[in-house]
């Protein structure tokens, strides 16, 4: 399966051009932070403003980080509700935290058809970490180029 990347404050171009796919919610130093506080592995589910897909206004939503770019840019699945129609969608539950969770208590979806790509100082915080295994069902069946 090929998947996409969507930029956000990495130095990339945006998807759209003349859009703003990028709009910092909150910003770790703003909030209190410092940074040597934003450092992020792979499983941590984080909220950032994102957008699902190319079109819509982005939002802040939950993300799962993948791995960090050399860029220092994180590489993370978006989290929906729902199901996606078009591309996969891997369902997860508050079992499958380690530690933290989402605020819902429905199953959630991590939508792997594109990764998103995340400046870590535009990261609104983190709400926990998956589990390893939870986070090795999500990556299974993805080829090498989302690793």
């Amino acid at each position: 399966m090929s998947g996409r990347t969507i930029s956000y404050g990495c130095g990339a171009e945006s998807t759209t051009p003349g859009s703003t796919d990028h709009i910092p919610y909150v910003n770790l130093v703003q909030s209190g932070m410092d940074q040597s506080m934003s450092r992020f592995v792979p499983g941590d589910v984080i909220l950032a403003r994102i957008r699902i897909g190319e079109k819509g206004e982005p939002k802040v939503r939950p993300a799962i980080v993948v791995r960090e770019g050399d860029d220092g840019c994180l590489h993370a699945f978006p989290v929906s509700s729902t199901p996606s129609r078009d591309q996969r969608a891997v369902p997860f539950g508050l079992e499958d935290f380690q530690e933290g969770g989402l605020d819902i208590m429905d199953e959630s979806y991590a939508l792997t058809g594109a990764m998103v790509r995340i400046a870590p100082r535009d990261v609104a915080g983190k709400k926990g970490r998956l589990a390893p295994v939870a986070l090795e069902a999500i990556m299974s069946g993805l080829g090498s180029g989302f690793r």
